[in-house]
């Protein structure tokens, strides 16, 4: 398979250096939900290529089947071990997943204009796959977000157990509340269903196949190099965690 040089080159070292992927993975069904996505990419990547030696089934699953086949039109899809469904067609599949990674959302400026569509990937379907991970006894990890801390302009290190501040009388809300719950939703069926639920907490994540129109500080600075045009810092007090694609 004919990849990008980065791209090769990072796959191969988390292969190499996180020592349990090899075993994690191996024999086991994967349903990768949200396949599109920019995080979800390494994985099917990495899963992709990998595959006859961990010898797994993968599964990528989202909204759209073709614009998933269109963004790995360089994969070899076709594969007898790699499967593409729509999340209206997980009712049937046979098959029983050992792990369901859940990363559907619309993190980008985007959920303005399609605020039902967030709700929808973070709450109905976070609540529908964790029914799915208690029938086949699933590893469910869902990846949620940063936002959920709220507005966290105080440059100190967060903990886990902070609370929130987010002002829910606003649209833009609807993506962090959303997170928020999804978590909530994540720990009752953990608690009362003993569905083994994982929950990653994103922070400002960038690397290969990100969106350059996704408003962020590093899409927004690749663009405006690729157009010759100045990037102006507006303030230089804030301090964020950066997450590169592969970390």
């Amino acid at each position: 398979m004919k990849l990008n040089r980065i791209i090769r080159e990072d796959i191969d070292k988390v292969y190499r250096d996180i020592k349990f992927f090899k075993t994690i993975f191996k024999n086991k069904n994967i349903l990768l939900v949200g396949a599109s996505s920019f995080i979800l990419s390494y994985l099917i990547i990495l899963l992709v290529d990998k595959k006859n030696l961990l010898n797994c089934n993968i599964f990528l699953c989202g909204r759209n089947k073709n614009k998933i086949i269109k963004k790995f039109n360089f994969l070899n899809l076709k594969s007898k071990n790699i499967f593409v469904v729509s999340f209206n067609e997980l009712h049937k599949i046979k098959y029983k997943f050992n792990f369901i990674i859940h990363a559907a959302s619309n993190p980008n400026s985007n959920f303005l204009n399609n605020p039902i569509e967030v709700y929808e990937a973070n709450i109905l379907w976070t609540h529908e796959l964790l029914k799915l991970a208690k029938r086949d006894k699933s590893t469910f990890i869902f990846f949620s977000s940063s936002e959920v801390y709220g507005n966290f302009n105080t440059n100190r290190i967060l903990k886990t157990t902070d609370v929130t501040n987010s002002n829910s009388n606003v649209v833009q809300s609807i993506y962090p509340d959303s997170k928020r719950l999804a978590e909530t939703i994540c720990l009752g069926w953990s608690k009362k269903n003993k569905v083994k639920t994982i929950i990653i907490r994103l922070f400002h994540t960038y690397g290969p196949f990100i969106n350059i129109e996704d408003g962020r500080i590093f899409s927004d600075i690749i663009k405006n190099l690729l157009n010759n045009k100045p990037f102006v810092l507006q303030n230089l007090t804030n301090k964020r965690c950066f997450c590169y694609a592969t970390d």
